[in-house]
């Protein structure tokens, strides 16, 4: 980022100088710190720091690897370039989901790989899979999740924007889910493709999704209550990694998915009827708080670890 400090001209004349620069480390610190607190406001890195216990340099590394392995900046860019071509409104919201988006991107990576975090080392870690779930069609997405894409596409393309970009910024609200998805295929020999199909549909058939939805929109009045809210959705991205694990254990070799959905959910039948009673209570509560929410979160919890435990004992050979 050193260079983005200095006029175009100079670092075509004085590249190896500016890059030998005797002030670079300074330099560079003063930039990214500009580039945090110009994306995501001043109290991001304070957030972060708190809800995780990590350092201001670890938020920073995290951040930075999070802009390139999901190429925001190019994103951000095109967005910033419609001015006077579509509504500010709209602008807005299109960097809201960006911001959205680094904000649970960059708490993924403070909290799984805390020792982890050399930008350089996170994106030779993912930058291939991030790379083919790039290319993943959008048919992929199920259910809540597959209208959520749908719905911010129209939209931003009826208001004028680029379909090229609109595709982009409305793949921002599945666009977290890589990361659980190529954690779970570093644990599953199988396509990445694959692993998505499955993580999405086990999505859909747990209303994962709609569980979520009703997370975000309950009103927040504490900071507790903010901590409360992210780590609710931190330990729901953790069961839905897990789920899908477990569930994949079951995977056939016809490579039918829906085969082996239905063999998982025949084993864990106990659990599953649980999870759904507990679903059908918060559809019928007009406005769920916090102590449903964790008591939802304990049952999936549940669910989660007995598909675990459930895919150990089948992969083990009898004593």
């Amino acid at each position: 980022m050193v260079k983005t400090a200095f006029p175009q001209r100079l670092l075509e004349e004085y590249e190896e100088e500016i890059l030998e620069h005797r002030l670079h480390r300074e330099i560079m610190a003063t930039q990214v710190a500009n580039d945090i607190v110009n994306r995501m406001g001043l109290n991001f890195i304070l957030r972060q720091s708190k809800a995780t216990g990590a350092s201001t340099a670890d938020v920073a590394r995290a951040y930075i690897a999070v802009l390139e392995l999901f190429r925001l900046r190019d994103t951000w860019s095109m967005i910033e370039a419609l001015d006077h071509q579509v509504s500010t409104g709209v602008q807005l919201e299109m960097m809201l989901h960006l911001i959205r988006l680094v904000k649970r991107a960059t708490r993924w990576m403070l909290r799984n790989r805390r020792h982890q975090l050399a930008p350089s080392e996170l994106i030779e870690e993912f930058r291939e899979g991030m790379d083919q779930l790039f290319e993943v069609p959008s048919e992929v997405f199920r259910g809540r999740a597959s209208e959520q894409y749908q719905s911010l596409l129209d939209r931003y393309v009826e208001q004028g924007v680029d379909p090229v970009l609109a595709e982009l910024v409305a793949r921002t609200s599945q666009a977290y889910t890589a990361l659980g998805i190529i954690q779970v295929g570093k644990e599953i020999d199988l396509p990445l493709l694959e692993v998505a199909r499955f993580y999405f549909m086990v999505g859909e058939r747990l209303e994962l999704d709609w569980f979520i939805s009703q997370i975000l929109a309950t009103k927040v009045e504490s900071e507790w209550q903010a901590l409360a809210r992210d780590t609710y959705l931190e330990d729901l991205e953790w069961q839905h990694r897990t789920l899908t694990m477990g569930a994949l254990r079951h995977h056939t070799e016809d490579g039918n998915l829906l085969s082996s959905i239905k063999a998982w959910e025949k084993q864990e039948a106990a659990l599953l009827k649980r999870w759904q009673e507990m679903l059908a209570e918060l559809h019928a509560t007009e406005a769920p708080d916090f102590s449903m929410f964790a008591v939802a979160n304990r049952e999936l919890l549940d669910l989660a670890q007995s598909s675990m435990r459930s895919a150990a004992e089948t992969a083990s050979p009898p004593p």
